[in-house]
């Protein structure tokens, strides 16, 4: 799990989805009825969760140290 304090940079994250409604979120909110409301903040939650984890696992973890040293090697 995440520490406490992404909550407010998720919030952030979530709002701008929200309010941008990026393509296969806006794909959502056109399915019919109430159904497509919340579909597309439930899809808008996954995406800013998968990029906090992405994000908090690039430069929190260590994960441009072994992209980088991966690419190093391949040369």
């Amino acid at each position: 799990a995440l520490p406490f304090n992404y909550a407010i940079v998720a919030l952030l994250a979530f709002r701008i989805v929200d309010i941008t409604k990026p393509c296969p979120i806006k794909w959502m909110e056109k399915l019919p009825g109430g159904f497509g409301i919340m579909a597309d903040d439930l899809l808008g939650g996954v995406i800013v969760n998968l990029l906090l984890r992405l994000f908090s696992w690039l430069f929190f973890a260590g994960g441009i140290f072994i992209i980088r040293s991966e690419i190093l090697s391949f040369f």
